[in-house]
């Protein structure tokens, strides 16, 4: 299926936009024109592809460059027989990986260069060069309380808790 609507002012075509749409009703393409930038400049467009289980596995975007010409961007991702995203590789090649718990709850997260970001215990956050964060959340996942270590024994960042809040003015400290 394909669509494509224009814009106009004062009965000026200013903007087409064109969206295909495949069999299983995934985005497969898109263009975007504007009419009024310089010739060779005009359009931007994009294609996706999805595998067999309608995950997207790759964009690749084109974009007009002052040349006349376009360059081009893409990022693909992969993953995991049980539909878990496993990695997502952007343009430059770097590789963002993911990782799961045996539940199935994202556990890990790979950055190339500057660590991992991990989840454990479902109340804590370990980030990159050694800063914790948790986060309690209440029985309808309401926020309760954040609280935040720095690397480097530095004093913690914490909000309050709802009931912490009514039994004080409602302002918030943070010390860094």
């Amino acid at each position: 299926m394909h669509s494509a609507d224009q814009v106009t002012w004062a009965e000026t075509v200013i903007r087409t936009v064109a969206l295909t749409w495949g069999a299983e009703n995934n985005l497969t393409a898109w263009s975007d024109t504007d009419p009024t930038r310089p010739e060779g400049q005009q359009t931007t467009s994009a294609t996706l592809i999805y595998d067999d289980a309608g995950h997207k596995t790759s964009e690749t975007v084109n974009y007009p460059n002052p040349a006349g010409s376009s360059y081009r961007l893409a990022y693909a991702y992969e993953y995991s027989k049980a539909g878990k995203k496993t990695k997502l590789t952007w343009a430059d090649g770097t590789a963002i990986g993911y990782s799961y718990s045996a539940h199935g709850e994202l556990e890990l997260v790979s950055i190339p260069g500057e660590g991992n970001i991990s989840v454990n215990r479902y109340k804590w956050l370990a980030l990159p060069g050694g800063s914790i964060q948790e986060k309690t959340w209440d029985g309808l996942f309401n926020l309760e309380a954040l609280s935040s270590t720095p690397r480097a024994n530095k004093p913690p960042c914490t909000l309050p808790t709802a009931q912490e809040k009514s039994r004080h003015d409602g302002t918030v400290s943070r010390y860094q």
